[in-house]
């Protein structure tokens, strides 16, 4: 199942960024649009920008953003012991 959130910023850019940082490359933008407020006739507006994205919910998880879990990755075996015991150069020279 998948989450919807809203982001709201002065700057795109910096918005695109803010979603790759805390959210991944998982993360889709489903819609970003420019928002205009107040002034009169065009003037004195303020502008601002509403990115809505959708994202899994492994990723809105305790996961860090960007940081994906290795798939397919068995966990290594356990060392084997060597044959004999290793000396130190200057122990072995001793011998």
């Amino acid at each position: 199942m998948s989450t919807k959130l809203l982001l709201e910023g002065t700057d795109l850019e910096s918005l695109l960024a803010r979603v790759r940082d805390d959210y991944g490359p998982s993360a889709h933008i489903i819609s970003a649009e420019r928002v205009r407020t107040g002034g009169i006739g065009g003037f004195f507006t303020k502008e601002r920008y509403e990115l809505t994205l959708e994202v899994g919910e492994e990723e809105t998880a305790a996961q860090p953003a960007g940081i994906a879990e290795p798939a397919g990755i068995a966990e290594p075996a356990g060392i084997a012991e060597p044959a004999a015991p290793i000396m130190a150069p200057e122990t072995a020279a001793r011998a």
